[in-house]
């Protein structure tokens, strides 16, 4: 299962019909905490896909976040959280997440830049070319 940090780009991926191919070839999830942050239209494009999971952080997660908002924000705490407290999970970052990679480091928790990941799940390349259009948009 992959864990995505950029709400934003999953929307515009789920407008362009991409997210239901990378759907089709694994799993993807959520923190519940980073999609509340975002604007009602966003939130409902979410929630209202039943194949994207919705994760929640547990009890420990406050006291595990104390002195690691230094650089990062809550919910991409709770993301990094999230991949971390579900095992054989994988964090996908996008490039204005560079700031959580040194902390998944420490946290030993996997994770693959968004390029990547839909490099490696999306085998063609007229999907991949409209992937890169939308991530600049």
């Amino acid at each position: 299962m992959y864990v995505i940090n950029d709400i934003e780009l999953l929307q515009r991926l789920a407008k362009h019909r991409i997210l239901d191919y990378i759907l089709s070839n694994c799993s993807l999830a959520v923190s519940s905490i980073r999609v509340n942050d975002y604007s009602f239209n966003v939130r409902q494009t979410i929630e209202t896909m039943p194949a994207i999971k919705v994760l929640h952080v547990d009890d420990a997660f406050e006291t595990w976040f104390a002195g690691r908002r230094r650089y990062l924000s809550l919910s991409d705490l709770s993301s990094l959280y999230v991949a971390l407290i579900n095992n054989s999970t994988t964090l996908v970052l996008s490039e204005e997440d560079r700031f959580m990679i040194s902390e998944a480091k420490n946290n030993r928790v996997a994770f693959i830049h968004f390029d990547d990941f839909i490099i490696s799940i999306i085998k063609d390349e007229r999907i991949i070319q409209l992937y890169n259009l939308i991530k600049v948009a």
